[in-house]
């Protein structure tokens, strides 16, 4: 999940940020009115048992997934990485073992090439009103090619064009509100002071960034962030010179992982519901000699366990609901939710035929105070869609407190894998039992520290939530009473008209055309 801050800020450089999803101020009455009436009878219907097949889905088989998704072994599953190769491999072997429909373009992958963008290793240079700064007290982001010479110029809206130009600190609000001046008119160089280089601990400005096809254009200007004793040269910096070799581009190829639970029903079951889970994290800091990985336990193997699970749960039961489900992990969420991006401009399944998603996010941590503790449970968007519903009864049905997060139900919508569904038009939404924990993009974020037992019932609701969604007759529906939310329903509309109950055309199938030679996966079903 991107939280607002520093992480949140390398999506607003993505072109990620400055969605609005407009402000629901009683989001917790809002998630029961304004709606038709239709789905709430019928939730009452399809509410009236939990399946057995559920209590299969245990704090130990979930312990057992994330140690070894969060283990050093996987280096944090960085995109791309041999670490995140795993991890597809593993979560691949798990939908095989429930039995899922493979549904990629490769079997249980979907096969996505990007050209990764790296600063050059050796030859950037820095001088600041003549001297030159060591190079051992400056880094630059993803980017090369760039040689500027003049004046040092504050940031000014408007005039950053071409310019060397400084911020005054490395804080986040100075560094959200230069984002959003030099989107419009990009410097040479942006120059940052940052004596303890608090940037590299955030995971944010590093010496790498994805070039997607149709993306934003990454690596023309770069930061400069000045570390201990050069830090103090920014301020009263007149004059700089900057040279930095090309950039280096590098191809490469990650995968999504994508496995579906056929619906029963003849005309229902050629709709779907995606679950979806992203299993990558932040990979290696090198810097720290200690501890280099970054294991991302609770972000995002967590998640992943409960996608994981959820799948196994659901594939044993002896009448399985009507819609189709398609259990989706995501790859690339920490770099801009480029796997879920990926996903809805190539679709495995057809969105117009996609009925819902359901996203899992961090699962596993519980002791964060009011707001992310024990038995109790919350989504993005809360009041949103009639998914809202259909949550709020499977988690009372469990005895899990459902709660509106006053700042993350709207703010983390967009922050999250859920956002790439909603922006087609599908109602789409993030569960977390919460939204914050001390190891956030930390080293420390460990297997270990996970709540697993808490897990365990949170894991239950999300598969009851996910079976639910998919047993209903009428697909879900956004609140166009609000009219924030309005201009989802209508991108809904404008796909493809309301979503069919079915048909011969829309049998989800993978699409056409084979994979790149040499990317495939020999074996695969």
């Amino acid at each position: 999940m991107r939280h607002q801050g520093l992480g949140a800020l390398l999506i607003c450089a993505l072109g990620a940020a400055g969605q609005t999803v407009g402000v629901i101020h009683n989001a917790e009455s809002a998630a029961g009115q304004g709606r038709g009436a239709a789905l709430g009878a019928e939730t009452s219907v399809v509410a009236a048992t939990v399946p057995p097949e559920l209590e299969s889905i245990t704090a130990a088989k979930l312990r057992g997934h994330v140690s070894y998704l969060a283990s050093d072994l996987l280096e944090g599953r960085d995109s791309p990485s041999r670490g995140l190769d795993l991890a597809a491999e593993y979560i691949a072997s798990q939908f095989r073992a429930a039995g899922l429909e493979p549904l990629g373009d490769d079997g249980y992958f979907q096969t996505i090439h990007w050209t990764v963008l790296s600063a050059p290793d050796s030859g950037t240079t820095l001088e600041i009103d003549g001297a030159a700064v060591d190079a051992k007290h400056f880094r630059v982001t993803a980017g090369g090619g760039i040689d500027a010479e003049g004046e040092v110029m504050d940031l000014r809206a408007g005039e950053t064009a071409d310019k060397i130009v400084r911020l005054e600190s490395a804080q986040r609000s100075v560094i959200a509100d230069a984002i959003t001046f030099l989107r419009n008119a990009p410097p040479k160089i942006v120059l940052i002071p940052d004596e303890r280089d608090t940037l590299r601990a955030s995971g944010v400005f590093q010496p790498r960034a994805i070039l997607t096809t149709g993306g934003p254009a990454r690596g023309k200007y770069v930061y400069v962030i000045l570390t201990g004793p050069a830090a103090a040269l920014v301020a009263g910096a007149k004059t700089a010179r900057f040279h930095m070799p090309p950039a280096v581009e590098t191809p490469s190829r990650v995968w999504n992982v994508a496995g579906v639970l056929r619906g029963s029903d003849v005309a229902l079951g050629a709709t779907a519901v995606v679950a979806s889970a992203h299993y990558d994290h932040e990979g290696l800091r090198p810097e720290n000699a200690n501890d280099r990985v970054m294991n991302g336990a609770n972000d995002n193997a967590s998640g992943t366990a409960v996608l994981i699970e959820t799948a196994r749960a659901l594939a044993t039961l002896k009448a399985r609901p009507k819609r189709s489900i398609v259990f989706l992990a995501v790859a690339a969420e920490e770099k801009g939710l480029l796997g879920a991006k990926y996903y809805a401009r190539h679709p495995l399944w057809p969105l117009e035929t996609t009925v819902a998603n359901l996203n899992f996010e961090m699962f596993g941590r519980t002791e964060e105070g009011e707001y992310t503790r024990a038995g109790q449970a919350t989504m993005t968007g809360a009041g949103f869609s009639t998914v809202t519903d259909v949550v709020k009864r499977a988690c009372a049905d469990l005895g899990i407190r459902f709660f509106v997060h006053p700042q993350g139900n709207e703010e983390f919508f967009a922050r999250s894998d859920n956002f790439a569904f909603a922006e087609k038009g599908i109602p789409a939404h993030t569960l977390a039992p919460g939204f914050s924990f001390a190891q956030y993009h930390q080293l420390g974020d460990e297997w270990q520290t996970l709540d697993y037992e808490n897990m365990e019932r949170a894991g239950r609701m999300a598969a009851l939530a996910t079976l639910r969604l998919a047993g209903l007759e009428a697909a879900p529906e956004w609140d166009v009473s609000n009219p924030a939310i309005k201009k989802y329903a209508e991108r809904r509309k404008a796909a493809a008209g309301a979503p069919a109950a079915g048909g011969a055309d829309a049998a989800g199938a993978s699409p056409a055309g084979g994979k790149p030679a040499g990317t495939g996966k020999a074996g695969q079903p």
